[in-house]
């Protein structure tokens, strides 16, 4: 709320059960965001609608290599500034994840 100078609570947004959501990062077109989820190694796609606040999951993708044995957590995620690549980063596999974005 600018007008106020507060923050107001617009909604939330539940993902599954056991992720853990660490870190979240805008697409620079502002249509979607992506979350990083510690807990599970994975990275949550979601639709952002600006007009609501509203952010709507999508998928769900694994970081990890699907041979990969071992424990693992995610930590950082970050969109390049052109919106084609997701990066983050995993710990344990030691590893950052590459994906690119369809445009």
């Amino acid at each position: 709320d600018s007008e106020h100078g507060q923050l107001r609570f617009h909604g939330e947004t539940q993902l599954e059960d056991g992720v853990g959501p660490r870190h979240l990062a805008f697409h620079p077109g502002g249509g979607y965001a992506y979350v990083i989820n510690e807990l599970n190694s994975s990275v949550t796609t979601l639709r952002y609608s600006s007009e609501d606040g509203r952010l709507t999951p999508l998928e769900t993708i694994s970081t990890l290599p699907s041979d990969f044995e071992g424990e693992s957590s995610c930590a950082e995620i970050a969109v390049s500034s052109d919106g084609r690549t997701v990066y983050g980063s995993n710990r344990g596999h030691d590893s950052i994840v590459v994906f690119t974005v369809h445009q």
